[in-house]
């Protein structure tokens, strides 16, 4: 896991991320927690779509050194 609570800047707005990880091919993976009977807001989706799609910029006190400011395309996967 690279961090926790990582935010990036999206066409759609913030979005902060449960956990950011990268997988070993080296694709960077949101990971989308949610418990009980929690699901995705209608936000959360654009947000999503729009890194999934467009990419976003990683901003903010837990991006991983070397990835501040940098924008990626990141797919969102959840996890219940």
């Amino acid at each position: 896991m690279l961090g926790s609570q990582v935010s990036v800047q999206t066409s759609a707005g913030r979005r902060v991320i449960d956990h950011l990880v990268e997988m070993p091919n080296g694709d960077l993976v949101a990971v989308e927690v949610k418990s009980g009977g929690a699901v995705r807001s209608a936000s959360q989706i654009a947000k999503d779509n729009a890194l999934a799609t467009q990419g976003g910029t990683l901003v903010g006190k837990n991006v991983p050194a070397g990835l501040q400011g940098q924008t990626v395309t990141i797919q969102t996967i959840i996890r219940h």
